[in-house]
């Protein structure tokens, strides 16, 4: 089997938060998240407004709603950095403390993923769901809803361009 492309990389901290973050937010959670934050205060603001300016008792089950409403990004963005300081202290213990070490073989028919000294595993294109872009990261979604991060700048053998024109070439929409 001849491999195609190569990326290895030290994956960091803002490697992990990118990824996260799309994973926390996404264009679909994050326009719940915005819906939900403007609905909380279209719950909670007139209430405040009756009850401080005008003097009106407030209803506190709408209160309360509205505040569960608008906490519940705030939740979501809670997670997001929590996750991260996970993944950072869980891989801090599998590998005594160094960064782990990404190596990426991709072939005509799978993808060979290198993880440190924890192991390989193999990803057939037909387990890719779909695939996304950051800044710096190409992530790979599985069915089992596993990120498989290349980051674009470490491509040792073949280039960025010709990986993501490759996948198109397998029928993947790159967003």
């Amino acid at each position: 089997m001849e491999m195609l492309f190569e990326n290895r990389y030290v994956r960091t901290e803002q490697d992990l938060k990118a990824f996260y973050f799309r994973y926390y937010f996404g264009a679909k959670y994050l326009i719940i998240d915005v819906i939900f934050a403007l609905f909380g205060l279209y719950m909670v603001l007139p209430d405040v407004y009756y009850a401080v300016i005008c003097g009106f008792p407030f209803d506190a089950s709408v209160l309360l709603w509205g505040i569960y409403i608008f906490i519940m990004p705030v939740v979501q963005l809670i997670a997001w950095k929590r996750m991260v300081r996970i993944t950072q202290k869980r891989e801090a213990e599998a590998l005594n403390g160094r960064d782990p070490e990404i190596h990426v073989s991709v072939y005509a028919d799978e993808i060979h993923m290198g993880y440190a000294a924890i192991g390989d595993s193999i990803l057939p294109y037909t387990k890719v769901k779909k695939i996304r872009q950051t800044k710096n990261l190409i992530i790979l979604y599985s069915g089992a809803r596993l990120g498989y991060i290349l980051r674009k700048d470490a491509f040792t053998v073949g280039s960025y361009p010709d990986f993501i024109d490759f996948l198109r070439s397998k029928g993947f929409k790159v967003k």
